[in-house]
């Protein structure tokens, strides 16, 4: 459930290279991320990590997770041999290029701090395989189905007028991850319209409601006020799951799940009850995996009674029941589910909604886009929400041309006997979404 950009993998970096002081035109010791960050054998203590990075970054991101993300990477691309540097034409931005082993490049974009010189960002932007091009709708599926022949994989684009110019598999059902956000989003936005609350309206955090990364929200004090609004933005752009969480429990179960059919979500029922993010968390990685099983053969009136009880688990104890929190666990029986049709039935029914609110909360974080409004995009405008656990991996897109046409690309993966990589991934929607402009135009 961590957001694809997390799953974009988001870094606030200060303190590369040994000179402090270097200026934020010059980006010196790049090269550390080729040779000691992305290869097999990661050789980064604890003391470079102080010395190359700044102490807010420190607080943010641990070691481990930095160390954790190149490796992942590592095992997808295999080790650096080459780099390059290239600025962004703006002040103390730059792309840094990642040349693997294997002939793939990794695209990261990097900030660099005007006032001390040190790396103040940096986001992947994707790995491309130069072998893989996507010049018609026939490309898509092969492309797909080049990453995992034995996995699921699916893709639509379809127009705000329902005409459908991609479909691979777009009727097979996926676990869907954090996408199911965009439900709750639509029960709020519904909750809104009917007066019942407002969007800056302050809700209470509650320690309860609390859940687990991915987001931030869990670290706030009870009894903190945030507005409604703020709560929804934190749920679709960093995927806050205890925003998701607050949110869920505050309009009601029952309110978010009667917007899986209105929204055009055709596998309602497998979405019933509606879990909340801990929930799900406690059934796959807290109780007795005997209790999972359980809870999975029962009906919803029983599922709904075990969701209730789950109350008196305590958050700690998610990964201790012995199942494996880095491979696929029961995605095909235990998630919340959609086709890639169904999200983009959701994403297109709250483009409908014509919500200036919406629009903001929805593209305050977009994958894969960047210069959105810009003369060098095709698009006016993005909005974007993901989902991913192991072997889980959505990606959906609101698309509106310069020109006025709007649009929704959905693309999804599914393993449940191994984890799948978001960097490979990546590359196929990337292409994707570069051909749709020649679709939405």
């Amino acid at each position: 459930m961590k957001n694809i950009l997390f799953l974009v993998v988001m870094m606030l970096v200060s303190g590369w290279g040994s000179s402090p002081r270097a200026q934020a035109d010059d980006p010196k010791n790049a090269e550390i991320f080729c040779q000691s960050l992305l290869q097999k054998n990661i050789k980064f203590s604890e003391s470079d990590y102080s010395t190359y990075f700044s102490s807010s970054f420190r607080k943010s991101v641990t070691l481990s997770k930095l160390l954790s993300v190149f490796s992942d990477l590592n095992q997808t691309v295999g080790d650096c041999t080459r780099f390059s540097v290239v600025s962004q034409g703006a002040a103390g931005r730059f792309i840094l290029n990642l040349f693997s082993q294997s002939g793939l490049k990794v695209k990261f974009s990097l900030n660099v701090e005007a006032s001390s010189g040190l790396f103040a960002g940096l986001l992947l932007e994707g790995v491309d395989n130069p072998d893989l091009v996507i010049q018609s709708w026939k490309d898509v599926g092969p492309a797909l189905k080049s990453l995992d022949m034995g996995g699921k994989l699916g893709a639509t684009l379809k127009t705000s007028d329902q005409k459908i110019h991609l479909a691979y598999a777009e009727d097979q059902v996926f676990a869907i991850g954090s996408t199911f956000k965009l439900y709750v989003l639509g029960a709020l936005h519904n909750a809104i319209e009917r007066s019942q609350h407002a969007w800056d309206e302050k809700l209470a955090i509650r320690d309860e409601w609390k859940s687990l990364p991915s987001g931030t929200m869990q670290n706030l004090p009870v009894g903190e006020q945030v507005s409604l609004l703020d709560f929804a933005t934190n749920m679709i752009s960093i995927s806050d799951n205890t925003a998701a969480d607050h949110l869920l429990y505050f309009l009601g179960r029952e309110e978010v799940q009667a917007m899986l059919i209105p929204m055009g979500n055709s596998h309602a029922v497998l979405n019933i009850p509606f879990m909340s993010t801990l929930e799900m968390f406690k059934l796959k990685w807290a109780i007795d995996p005997k209790q999972t099983q359980e809870y999975i053969a029962s009906d919803a009136a029983t599922r709904l009674q075990d969701l209730l009880a789950l109350s008196t688990v305590d958050r700690i104890a998610v990964g201790t029941n012995g199942v494996s929190l880095s491979q696929p666990t029961e995605i095909s029986t235990l998630e919340w589910f959609g086709s890639t049709d169904d999200n983009c039935n959701a994403m297109l029914w709250l483009a409908s909604q014509n919500s200036v609110e919406l629009r903001q909360v929805l593209s305050k974080s977009v994958a894969l886009l960047s210069g959105i409004g810009q003369p060098e995009s095709h698009w006016a405008y993005a909005g974007y929400k993901g989902g991913s656990e192991p072997g889980v991996l959505s990606m959906t897109f609101l698309l509106e041309s310069k020109k006025g046409a709007q649009g929704c690309l959905s693309m999804s993966w599914n393993n449940d006997r191994k984890p799948v990589s978001l960097a490979l991934f990546m590359d196929v929607v990337g292409k994707t979404l570069k051909f749709a402009e020649t679709q939405i135009p």
